[in-house]
């Protein structure tokens, strides 16, 4: 996917974007085209970002 690291904010670790965890977004944003990538250490989301 071309994407660098994230940076966990909560427990300050790297994670790398395969390391992520994907899940639904919220807001009203299309399922289809946006991910949220989350924390897998902390659950934390990194950042929601367009897939689509």
């Amino acid at each position: 996917m071309g994407r660098s690291v994230f940076e966990c904010g909560t427990c300050d670790r790297t994670v790398q974007p395969d390391a992520a965890i994907r899940s639904s977004t919220f807001g009203g944003l299309d399922d289809d085209r946006w991910e949220t990538m989350c924390c897998p250490h902390c659950g934390e989301r990194l950042k929601t970002v367009f897939v689509g």
